[in-house]
């Protein structure tokens, strides 16, 4: 047990950053679907690689984890996805939330499975308007004008 505790730690200590960033930066937008796994591994990876000096094996499995880390994060923050709503329909912002969204019954561990959604009064006219950018690509549906 004593060999796992290391290996718990380093996860413990990059999972609690995932999240702080992921709530942070992108508003629990960010797929985490791949990356928790690849923690869960790493604690029995660094028990049989670190502990029996094949740090070759452990350095793959890290380099693994920190690309899956990049293609996770979504192209928009949602100070981006924000300031993009802001500029292109001019709207004094009322609500701001997340939606759930799907992509056509194909599962990508690294599509973010949330959507920024904006919600308040164009100023062009008085009429509500509801928005929601997808974060992977930036695209703006509106959802009622």
């Amino acid at each position: 047990m004593k060999n796992y505790l290391p290996g718990f730690i380093i996860s413990l200590i990059l999972f609690i950053i995932l999240a702080i960033v992921n709530q942070q930066v992108y508003s629990n937008v960010m797929s985490l679907d791949l990356l928790i796994p690849l923690l869960v591994l790493q604690v029995t990876f660094y028990k049989f690689f670190i502990v029996d000096k094949k740090r070759l094996s452990y350095f793959i499995l890290i380099c693994i984890f920190f690309i899956s880390v990049l293609f996770s994060l979504p192209e928009l923050t949602h100070n981006q996805a924000k300031e993009k709503v802001i500029n292109k329909y001019e709207m004094n912002i009322i609500k701001i939330d997340t939606v759930q969204v799907e992509y056509d019954n194909i599962w990508n561990p690294f599509n973010p499975n949330r959507a920024y959604f904006f919600k308040g009064y164009s100023s062009s006219s008085d009429k509500v308007v509801s928005l929601m950018v997808l974060p992977n690509n930036g695209m703006v549906v509106v959802i009622n004008q």
